[in-house]
């Protein structure tokens, strides 16, 4: 077989033919150029990274200035995800041919996995200017624009480039991301529709659509996506895993999904993550069980969201003298509250650019002796490294409030609310219960003052609907009509993120309307706030006498909101760990009576609530000092969580080092 045989099968994408052409034209010939670079890239076809890396380094011995060698290897390089030296690798094929698309693009790709989107802007620019009309390029820039903080100019891009290219997947699917991002929902579903159109099949446009669906308020729509996109792909790639992890959270909210389902529904990607990853059985930490230790904390959680308020409280109070703390953080998203959870760490560790075993690895390195997860399914997780068993024990705090369905993660902290008596056999891992309760609350800014009740000034009670729409299913408006129905004078205000909420006549407002007025309700009776700046949004929420819960996923950072504006909220108990934070939340300030055991019952609590004012004002005036103690006290969350590290630690100790938990 010749050379140009070999280059014929490499052309039909025949490796193993290409390889035996190859090393017969390499026999012939010797470790000419074109052999040798048949030789290699038949190899990177078939896998062999690390021989295809040696051809053509060796290649390159021969050639050093040889722009398209340089491209070879630095995109061998970038697929073994060594994106600093395939970087470096690509800024050299463009020093000696600075034209070159290829290396101008991938010079981009590795900026942005490096968390350099600034960087990577002029190189995509380039393409551009050289490719004006390239969809790919214009995705690419308009990613690097979103991640570089300059959305508006990555919506500018796009719209632009969707008038040439209205059927490009990539370029409808970011824009949704665009229009999700600035919370106009009803817009971002358009888009992804239009995607659906394009690609039923695909996963990526399925998985959009049931999110989208669900941002936008319809729960039925989204949980239906939700299957088909699962069906699609039920193992959740490296690729696809936020994607994947995203269906498993909205899983959470569908009324029909009992909780063996969720349980086994995890331990399928657990599994999966499991078996492709070697688990880890002995460790070199000191067996000591009193020593010092070293704890690590794993997340992309570590910015501005609703996990600052529920994390930081805690994790400012740690101690110093018997525990080092190493953050782990796994997002490229940044926010003015990181800076607070870097001076919390005693060492910082952006890990972003890391693949799953170099990050085990720099975890075995720190020799952390117990690791703790802070993201369950939520964006930019690492499930996969605690599939590895990277430390000793492994600890989940359910930021995300269900099992991780990960074998090698130990212990689940929560409590004895959350996770009653016979409750057990929804985790994977081994439940603790912390004494005080696992979530404390501190709000990331001072609140404004508790108001008096509205409905003393109003002549009328009125009622909350504060969390986000696609939380709201038939039951949910269901038993919000009968309430309605049943005190007329009433009013609903619905307020949550979203930038459509404010118009009159937006898909938002109508959606809402709709679901109420076909129960009967005017829609005069319906107020709308939309999304607010945090103190602007518990002024809202000072405008509300009561809240309405939702189920089967309810609110838990809202709740707490409500609390410290003095706003009782009405809750129904689920079967799930979702569905009973609410309860778990009203129990520890002293308002168990407000969470239902039914339907009828959730109706029945809030008109009894409504139907004594004064009553409710006296709770109105005391609720927030009332929670401040019950949710309020980081400092003894801490030390109940230390302690339980102890406990875990000396366990471990006492098996030994290498018997596995």
């Amino acid at each position: 077989m010749s050379d140009h045989s070999a280059w014929d099968a490499l052309a039909s994408r025949d490796w193993p033919g290409a390889l035996q052409a190859a090393l017969a034209a390499i026999a012939r010939e010797g470790l000419t150029p074109s052999p040798l670079r048949a030789l290699a890239i038949s190899l990177w076809g078939m896998g062999h990274l690390t021989a295809a890396l040696a051809a053509l380094e060796s290649l390159l011995t021969q050639n050093p200035d040889d722009p398209l060698y340089w491209s070879d290897l630095a995109s061998l390089r970038f697929r073994d995800r060594q994106f600093e030296a395939a970087g470096v690798a690509f800024a050299r094929a463009l020093d000696l041919n600075p034209g070159s698309l290829a290396a101008h693009h991938g010079l981009a790709e590795c900026l942005l996995r490096m968390q350099r989107p600034a960087a990577a802007i002029p190189h995509l620019e380039a393409c551009l200017r050289q490719d004006t009309d390239n969809p790919v390029y214009a995705s690419a820039l308009g990613h690097a624009l979103l991640a570089a903080e300059q959305a508006a100019a990555a919506e500018q891009l796009v719209d632009s480039a969707l008038v040439r290219h209205p059927r490009t997947l990539s370029l409808l699917l970011l824009k949704a991301s665009l229009a999700s991002r600035a919370t106009r929902h009803q817009e971002a579903l358009s888009y992804v529709a239009r995607a659906v159109v394009e690609a039923p099949e695909s996963f990526e446009v399925q998985a959009s659509l049931a999110l989208a669906s669900w941002s936008a308020g319809d729960s039925a729509g989204a949980f239906a996506a939700q299957h088909v996109a699962l069906a699609l792909s039920p193992n959740p790639t490296e690729e696809d895993r936020n994607l994947h992890a995203s269906l498993l959270w909205l899983m959470l909210h569908d009324p029909a999904v009992p909780a063996r389902t969720i349980r086994q529904t995890y331990e399928q990607a657990s599994r999966f993550w499991a078996a492709t990853e070697p688990v880890r059985t002995r460790f070199p930490n000191s067996p000591h069980p009193d020593r010092p230790l070293r704890v690590g904390y794993l997340t992309g959680e570590f910015v501005m969201n609703p996990a600052f308020c529920f994390l930081a409280c805690w994790l400012q109070f740690q101690d110093r003298t018997n525990f080092t703390s190493y953050f782990y953080m796994t997002r490229d998203l940044y926010s003015e509250h990181t800076g607070t959870y870097r001076q919390i760490a005693d060492h910082w560790r952006n890990v972003r650019s890391l693949d799953d075993q170099q990050l085990a690895a720099l975890i075995a390195h720190d020799e952390i002796d117990i690791l703790v997860e802070l993201s369950g399914h939520f964006t930019d997780h690492r499930l996969p490294v605690f599939a590895r068993r990277a430390a000793p024990v492994q600890v989940a705090f359910p930021h995300f409030p269900a099992t991780t369905g990960v074998e090698q993660i130990d212990y689940l902290f929560t409590d004895r609310w959350t996770t009653p008596p016979g409750a057990e056999a929804e985790y994977t891992e081994t439940v603790y219960r912390l004494p005080s309760g696992y979530i404390a609350f501190q709000l990331a800014e001072p609140p404004p003052a508790v108001t008096p009740l509205p409905a003393l000034a109003n002549g009328y009670v009125t009622f909350g609907l504060l969390q986000r729409p696609g939380k709201y299913h038939a039951q949910t408006w269901d038993a919000i009509a009968a309430i309605l129905r049943r005190l007329p004078d009433s009013r609903l205000l619905c307020h949550y993120e979203s930038a459509e909420l404010d118009t009159p006549g937006s898909p938002s407002r109508d959606r809402v309307s709709a679901e109420l007025i076909s129960r009967g309700i005017e829609p005069g009776r319906l107020l709308f706030r939309g999304r607010r700046p945090l103190a602007e949004h518990l002024s809202v929420i000072a405008e509300v006498d009561i809240a309405l819960d939702s189920f089967p996923y309810n609110g838990q950072t809202t709740t707490c909101d409500c609390f410290w504006m003095g706003v009782p909220v009405v809750n129904l108990q689920g079967a799930t760990h979702p569905g009973r934070v609410g309860q778990a939340l009203l129990e520890r300030v002293g308002l168990g009576h407000l969470s239902a055991a039914s339907l009828d019952g959730y109706v029945e609590t809030a008109l009894a609530l409504a139907a004594d004012l004064a009553a409710l004002a006296s709770l109105r005036a005391g609720l927030r000092p009332q929670a401040e103690e019950a949710l309020g006290n980081g400092a003894q969350l801490a030390r109940e969580i230390e302690s339980a590290y102890r406990l875990f630690w000396r366990r471990w100790c006492a098996r030994g080092p290498s018997a596995a938990l």
